[in-house]
């Protein structure tokens, strides 16, 4: 018979149902450690043993029952997210701990009470009644604004029309005095026509800014959509007279021709 190597070894650990998720995926660490240098160091050694008695440990102990909306709630994170997503790790933990039998945390149950919300189907129907369609302005504006906040989120509002955000997540984001401000701006018809004749106004910004171009006509080519935060935040394609590159200005930095 061959003789079990530290490899066979890690990888039934891997695989290991009576491990928790975390201590499969460090299992699968240290394999891809062994299988890369041929040994492991001698601190990562001995955890070999560790998990191996871990997991004998889980298989003697009794087993708990799994809530079935536990199972119901993993169902509904793959159905929208697949199972590399976060919340499907945390959710299978929150599944292999009640089989283990023990009790959830105070944070735990937090968290798993706003996922329960998050992916049930009347915030699904919700989402898509009444905020997807400015989800969708507040997308286009973090991502052309460069912002680092709720990337994935942006991500995801942009590249596919049936994703559903996080109620939890999606609410801090519509409810921020920012994301106000540009739904606000949004349902406010633009000042300027497409072609209609503008100059720029006389004041501190304009003067540093477009130092150039006071007291020249120019022409709006295309409405660029809420670019700033603020009244007047709107943005334009403006090309000046005699000027062959366009220019982006906002609103509020623009006045009818005279």
């Amino acid at each position: 018979m061959a003789r079990l190597t530290l490899g066979d070894r890690l990888i039934t650990l891997s695989e290991d149902k009576n491990l928790s998720q975390r201590d499969r995926e460090f299992a699968a660490s240290l394999l891809k450690s062994y299988l890369r240098n041929k040994t492991l160091s001698a601190g990562r050694r001995p955890w070999v043993d560790k998990l191996e008695a871990r997991a004998v440990e889980a298989a003697k102990a009794p087993k708990g029952d799994v809530p079935a909306e536990f199972v119901t709630l993993r169902d509904a994170i793959v159905a929208r997210h697949g199972e590399g997503a976060w919340a499907f790790k945390f959710i299978t933990s929150i599944i292999e701990q009640a089989e283990r039998g023990r009790p959830l945390s105070d944070r735990q149950r937090s968290t798993l009470s706003e996922m329960q919300e998050d992916y049930t189907d009347t915030w699904i129907q919700e989402y898509r009644d009444t905020y997807r369609e400015g989800a969708k302005v507040l997308a286009a504006y973090y991502r052309r604004s460069k912002m680092p906040y709720w990337k994935e989120m942006m991500k995801g509002i942009v590249s596919d029309d049936d994703f559903v955000p996080r109620k939890n997540s999606f609410m801090k984001l519509w409810n921020n005095r920012y994301a106000k401000r540009v739904i606000e701006q949004t349902s406010t018809a633009p000042a300027f026509e497409i072609r209609s004749g503008v100059q720029l106004r006389k004041n501190q910004t304009t003067r540093s800014k477009y130092w150039k171009y006071i007291g020249k006509k120019a022409f709006i080519l295309s409405d660029e959509g809420i670019i700033e935060a603020v009244k007047g935040g709107r943005g334009y394609t403006v090309l000046f007279a005699g000027d062959p590159k366009p220019l982006i200005i906002e609103e509020r930095y623009l006045m009818r021709a005279r």
